[in-house]
Formats: structure tokens, C-alpha cells, sequence
């Protein structure tokens, strides 16, 4: 289980693309012997392309941009201020 929690933050960089091709390699050679991490991994995959997916869905123009940046408070608020 320990080798599968240095596995998993490469299985994130795979799912993006950022592998080296070492370590691209040693995850391969981890998958073919771990399904806890072949499942991690089916998973990073769907999330992906359920972001990827989501950025046609949510189209904003810049006044909603300025918007938001209207209502932030000038300085931020002191201690013990409620931000309801």
C-alpha cells in the first residue's frame, strides 16, 4: 500500500499528460499489478472528461468578471466579522 501512495499523485500528472517517460513507465508496470490504481485511475479519467465537458457549459463574458471582482470587499475583513 505505501508503493500505491507514491503511485497516486503521478496517476493525477498521467491523466494530464505530465508524465516522464520513466515514471509514465513504472505506472504502467504498477497498473498491470494494481486494480485499487487501475481504479484511481478509471476515475481520474471520467472527472477529466466531465471538466472538459463543463467548460462549454458555463460560458461568462467579462461583465460577469467584473461582477465579482464589484462585490469583493475593498480590504479584507477584521477577525470574527461574519461574511453571511
Amino acid at each position: 500500500m505505501t508503493r500505491c501512495r507514491r503511485i497516486r499523485p503521478w496517476i493525477v500528472r498521467s491523466v494530464d499528460g505530465d508524465l516522464e517517460p520513466v515514471e509514465a513507465l513504472r505506472l504502467a508496470r504498477h497498473f498491470a499489478t494494481c486494480t485499487a490504481c487501475r481504479i484511481v485511475l478509471a476515475r481520474e479519467l471520467r472527472l477529466a472528461d466531465m471538466l472538459d465537458g463543463a467548460a462549454d457549459a458555463f460560458n461568462v463574458d467579462e461583465s460577469f468578471f467584473g461582477a465579482v471582482m464589484a462585490s469583493l470587499p475593498e480590504s479584507p475583513l477584521p477577525p470574527g466579522i461574519p461574511t453571511s
